[in-house]
């Protein structure tokens, strides 16, 4: 286990201009990703329950609040709009 988390920790990811490029994977790290694939898939839905589920208290005739979001490079937000719909297309 060492050894595969050492492998992942030296193989890097090269970006520019905040777009996220396409990298030819390590033959070493196909190997791992391949072992291991049920770690490795696409999420199909919500986890499961659990025993303790985490809920947020809201206080009773509480507004929203009406804060500026932040901002984002356009590529970062068009990244981000493209998983959101992917996840709310698989519910």
């Amino acid at each position: 286990m060492v050894v595969e988390l050492l492998l992942l920790s030296e193989t890097s990811l090269s970006t520019s201009d905040s777009s996220i490029a396409a990298v030819a994977v390590d033959s070493r790290v196909q190997a791992l990703l391949d072992s291991y694939p049920s770690i490795f898939i696409d999420p199909v839905g919500l986890p499961p329950t659990r025993p303790c589920d985490h809920s947020i208290s809201l206080i009773p005739g509480a507004q929203p609040f009406h804060i500026r979001p932040y901002r984002y490079p356009p590529t970062l937000k068009d990244e981000i709009e493209t998983q959101v719909k992917e996840m709310l297309s698989r519910g």
